[in-house]
């Protein structure tokens, strides 16, 4: 065990080293290129504040790291007029381990003694991811760890604003003309970003959820991939 463990230590400091040594001249040869995006036609139709409410969607599985207990705290940190008119639906797998479903079980309980079933509500995955988005208002993402968000890149390109943690590419993909941020560790962080949500007009909203495609399409889009593919081998 000593020897392995000796062996790991050496290794990881030869893998200093050599980044300190190398990676200064290569620096530059590094390049980012995004997934193209194919999003299938949209059945269901985008009403503003359906309902004369915000709708908000997050699209994750049931894991502590997605941060739902964080999201359900936030909520109950809001008074009565900053939670009225918020409608905030989760959709995900309760199973993402085996047989273990503690995650979903501990919001559900949450969600049910503070009495929050009128404004959170926590589905089972489903079968129509991209209308859900599109019924929205806003797509949201609280993760305290996240590689590339699929769900925000999907609500981007069908055109929503985004909230969204700051974790992976989030100062790529969010910015004050298409969304909002927050701090996954700070539940006041969170109800901030939510309630300024909430407030925003019809007019807000769409306006944010064009610059969401706009950024996207800039992003995601087949001509950008392709050129960029095409950048990198030459």
């Amino acid at each position: 065990f000593h020897r392995l463990a000796d062996y790991i230590v050496c290794n990881s400091e030869n893998a200093k080293i050599k980044r300190e040594r190398y990676f200064p001249a290569y620096k530059d040869k590094l390049k980012v290129i995004y997934n193209k995006i194919n999003i299938d036609n949209m059945v269901s139709e985008y009403i503003p504040k359906r309902d004369g409410k915000t709708n908000i969607v997050i699209l994750a599985s049931y894991q502590y790291l997605k941060n739902p207990i964080g999201m359900v705290k936030a909520i109950l940190s809001m008074n009565k007029d900053e939670r009225e008119g918020l409608n905030i639906s989760w959709y995900g797998n309760k199973n993402v381990l085996k047989d273990n479903t503690s995650c979903y079980d501990e919001v559900i309980k949450l969600v049910k003694y503070n009495k929050l079933e009128d404004i959170i509500h926590f589905n089972l995955q489903t079968n129509n991811p991209y209308e859900k988005i599109n019924e929205s208002d806003f797509v949201a993402l609280f993760s305290k760890y996240e590689g590339l968000p699929n769900a925000i890149c999907e609500g981007m390109i069908i055109g929503k604003p985004i909230i969204m943690s700051k974790v992976s590419d989030y100062d790529v993909l969010v910015d004050g003309t298409n969304g909002l941020l927050c701090d996954c560790n700070d539940e006041k962080s969170i109800k901030n970003a939510i309630v300024k949500a909430k407030n925003m007009t019809e007019e807000e909203i769409i306006d944010m959820g064009l610059n969401s495609k706009n950024k996207a399409n800039n992003l995601f889009s087949e001509n950008v991939i392709i050129e960029k593919w095409i950048s990198l081998i030459q």
